[in-house]
C-alpha cells in the first residue's frame, strides 16, 4: 500500500510546529533547541493496526524535511542572490541510545549517512567501540533489523518515538520564521518536551506520587479520555507503565507543558503534598509563579 504523504499542521507555539503526516495519521514535531532542530515521530497504535510500516513513514519525513531545506536555500539563492559557496550546509546527526546517554546530555552516533544501513555497525563519541544500531536508531537507514522479534516486540507496545536532529543554521532560521518566534531564551526553558520525560518521572517518584493514580492525573493534565483507555488497554494491572505513557502522550501534545501544569494537574488528584514538592523543586526555581 502506497504511503499518503499528506502533511497537515496540527498546532504551533513558540519553539514547536506539530504536524499529522499520511492517512492514518503519524505526528512529527519539529522543536528548536537552540543549535539544532529536533524531529520527533510518533505513532500510538500498534504496528499491526496501521497499513503503511513505521520505518517508511520515518524515512518519507527524513526525505520530506530535506527537501524542504533545499528549497529553503534555493529561494535564498535566487532572491537573495547568496552565492553557492556561502550556502549554509545541511548535516543530520542521529541520536544515540547507547548505555552512555542520558536525559540530559544529547550526543549522536557517527556514520556514513549515505552507505549506513541497518546491519552495518555504528560508534559515538561517549563509546568508542562499535555496536548493532538499537531498534529506534534502524527506524532512519535502509535494510532490515536484525533483531525482528525485539523489533515486533517494541513496535507492539503502543507509542513508538523516533528522534533525529538536524543541525542546521538554515533549517533554523526557516523553522524560526514559521512559527514567529518572539520569546527568549528563558520563555523557552520553561517549556517541558518529551525530552524532559525522565525527569518528569524522576520528580514524581521523589515525591511520593501514587503510580495508581495516572488516570486522575491524565484527565487533569486534558488528555482526552478515549487515549488514556487505549493506555489502560495496552498495559492491564501496569500503573508505573500506563503512568509512563500518560506522561509521554501529554509532553508531545501538550505545547505548553510546564511544571506548574504538572503540579496542579498533581494537585487536583488529591496529592497535595507531592504536588507542593513539585512547586518546591521546580516551579519556583523556573519563576513559573
Amino acid at each position: 500500500m502506497k504511503l499518503c504523504p499528506k502533511v497537515e499542521t496540527k498546532s504551533i507555539y513558540r519553539n514547536r510546529v506539530c504536524f499529522s503526516y499520511g492517512l492514518p495519521s503519524d505526528d512529527f514535531v519539529l522543536t528548536d533547541v537552540n543549535e539544532a532542530i529536533q524531529v520527533n515521530v510518533f505513532r500510538y497504535v500498534p504496528e499491526s493496526s496501521h497499513p503503511v510500516p513505521f520505518k517508511t513513514v520515518c524515512q518519507e519525513i527524513l526525505k520530506l524535511i530535506k527537501k524542504c531545506c533545499q528549497q529553503v536555500e534555493d529561494t535564498l539563492y535566487g532572491y537573495h542572490e547568496h552565492h553557492i559557496t556561502q550556502s549554509s550546509s545541511r548535516d543530520v546527526h542521529y541520536v544515540c541510545e547507547c548505555k552512555s546517554s542520558s536525559s540530559n546530555e544529547v550526543h549522536y552516533i557517527k556514520v556514513n549517512v549515505k552507505k549506513q544501513t541497518c546491519s552495518d555497525p555504528v560508534h559515538c563519541d561517549k563509546v568508542r567501540s562499535t555496536r548493532s544500531l538499537t531498534q529506534r536508531e534502524s527506524m532512519w537507514f535502509e535494510g532490515d533489523f536484525k533483531d525482528k522479534l525485539t523489533f515486533l516486540k517494541y513496535l507492539f507496545s503502543g507509542v513508538c518515538l523516533f528522534s533525529l536532529v538536524i543541525s542546521l543554521i538554515l533549517i533554523e532560521f526557516l523553522f524560526t520564521g514559521l512559527v514567529n518566534i518572539n520569546s527568549t531564551t528563558a520563555d523557552k526553558a520553561n517549556i517541558l518536551t518529551i525530552s524532559d520525560l525522565q525527569k518528569v518521572l524522576d520528580v514524581l517518584d521523589d515525591g511520593y506520587f501514587p503510580s495508581n493514580k495516572w488516570l486522575n492525573l491524565g484527565l487533569s493534565l486534558g488528555l482526552l479520555n478515549p487515549k488514556l483507555d487505549t493506555i489502560e488497554h495496552n498495559y492491564p494491572k501496569d500503573s508505573e507503565r500506563c503512568l509512563q505513557k500518560c506522561l509521554t502522550l501529554w509532553l508531545t501534545e501538550d505545547i505548553e507543558a510546564t511544571w506548574s501544569k504538572l503540579a496542579d494537574a498533581v494537585d487536583n488528584t488529591g496529592e497535595k503534598a507531592v504536588a507542593a514538592y513539585i512547586r518546591s523543586v521546580k516551579v519556583k526555581s523556573k519563576k513559573e509563579l
